[in-house]
């Protein structure tokens, strides 16, 4: 199938690179990252698609000792978010001598990264931007998985067959995926590799399983309704319990937050509900400010193809039949 856009998550793609490269050194995994892009991705895309290479924030010195990133302001929210996540020094090599390497192919490939967002938070408003277009993401990190629509697919294996559609997620998690749907259901049930413990895995909710049930009918509901956004969702916190618990008709959210503030005194669990879905739903409302397109600079592309091995190196001669290489 063609795309109008494909949108790669760079940093998940070294990851997958490296672990199928025969040769670990930087040079070879990000050659293998660039072969991939342009022998198997470019042709899907369409003759005048874009091409989007999405990016992690890439720090400016080294990782240090510790090997981790830092994510300042979600891990103010969630001090433990991604806490548990580190990163070979390669990573950075190989990731921005790919960057280089696509930095002048063209208007239509788009690199777009800053110091603040993460690969996935720029994907909304691309989707917006390109609505009713058929969109790819390549990627297996399943915070793309909100996004997924009829005209938006995931490739989450290296199978161009066995793409993720919405009928894959819908088969695996027993909910039609949506923006708001997806975010909640993390904030209830936690997400393992972003390290964030989910609000309905406390101690006292473990076997409450008839609030689980609301929460679950609650993201069903919000996968079939796909006009809830998370901004709505973030208006459940001004409901007191009083007023829900006189209230006879509630709605499916209204009926949400009742059953966990009938098992939440102290409000500690709705607060962490509410404090995880603000890191998960974190997204760039628009990704251009952020973006760089630059027109083909032939010469900087054969240095950067030379430099990954692309093109072999001539040996220069001089008098007296020296050679340097």
């Amino acid at each position: 199938m063609q795309y109008d856009v494909i949108a790669v998550d760079m940093f998940n793609l070294y990851y997958r690179k490296k672990n199928n490269s025969l040769e670990k050194d930087p040079i070879s995994i990000a050659r293998n990252m660039v072969t991939f892009i342009n022998n198997e991705v470019m042709q899907h895309l369409t003759d005048d698609g874009k091409l989007f290479l999405l990016y992690d924030p890439i720090p400016k010195t080294d990782l240090g000792l510790s090997k981790t990133f830092k994510y300042t302001e979600r891990q103010e929210i969630v001090h433990a978010y991604k806490k548990n996540r580190t990163h070979d020094r390669n990573c950075l090599t190989v990731v921005d001598l790919v960057r280089k390497n696509f930095i002048h192919r063209g208007s239509n490939v788009i690199s777009v990264i800053s110091d603040k967002y993460e690969a996935d938070d720029y994907m909304e408003s691309i989707i917006k931007e390109n609505e009713n277009k058929d969109i790819l993401m390549i990627t297996n990190d399943e915070d793309y998985a909100r996004y997924l629509s009829p005209k938006v697919e995931m490739m989450n294996t290296d199978n161009w067959l066995n793409l993720f559609t919405v009928d894959s997620f819908r088969e695996k998690y027993n909910f039609i995926p949506s923006i708001a749907g997806v975010c909640v259901w993390k904030a209830c049930f936690g997400d393992g590799s972003d390290n964030i413990k989910g609000a309905l895995q406390a101690k006292g909710l473990r076997k409450a399983n008839d609030v689980k049930l609301k929460a679950f009918e609650y993201v069903k509901y919000l996968g079939n309704n796909k006009d809830v956004t998370i901004e709505h969702i973030e208006k459940l916190k001004n409901i007191s319990h009083s007023e829900l618990f006189k209230k006879k008709d509630k709605t499916v959210e209204e009926e949400f937050i009742y059953a966990i503030n009938m098992f939440d005194p102290k409000y500690e669990v709705t607060s962490t509900f509410f404090s995880n879905l603000l890191v998960i739903q974190s997204r760039c409302d628009d990704y251009s400010k952020f973006a760089t397109a630059k027109d083909v600079d032939e010469k900087y592309n054969i240095l950067i193809e030379k430099t990954l091995g692309f093109i072999k190196k001539e040996d220069r001669t001089f008098k007296f039949g020296m050679i340097k290489g």
